[in-house]
């Protein structure tokens, strides 16, 4: 067995809790890197998002009243920020172009 194989084996798995938070928010805070890298344009219209907590607190950023959407939990937002899973393996629901379209390209980091 390789060393990286045998550090899996041995690494703790943390329990999901409110950390999450602060990848949330580094990734609410940097929408426009996910465009950047992406080569997208940044687009001018607000995203609201709501995300689960682990402890079932319902975390909020952006306007209360904007169109596009982004929903779910923090652990699948936090998991497809840092390039872990793909959109198709979050519960995450998008509602409206942009909000898709930040999800399909969603990043904290280049």
């Amino acid at each position: 067995m390789g060393a990286r194989a045998g550090h899996l084996r041995h690494r703790a798995r943390r329990a999901p809790s409110d950390r999450f938070k602060h990848i949330a928010a580094l990734g609410v805070a940097g929408r426009g890197l996910s465009f950047h890298a992406a080569r997208l344009p940044l687009p001018t219209a607000p995203i609201r998002v709501e995300l689960t907590s682990p402890e079932w607190v319902v975390w909020g950023g952006g306007p209360d009243d904007a169109a596009q959407r982004i929903r779910g939990s923090a652990r699948d937002f936090c998991l497809r920020l840092t390039q872990h899973r793909g959109l198709a393996e979050t519960g995450l629901a998008a509602i409206g172009e942009d909000a898709k379209a930040w999800l399909e390209n969603a990043r904290v980091f280049l």
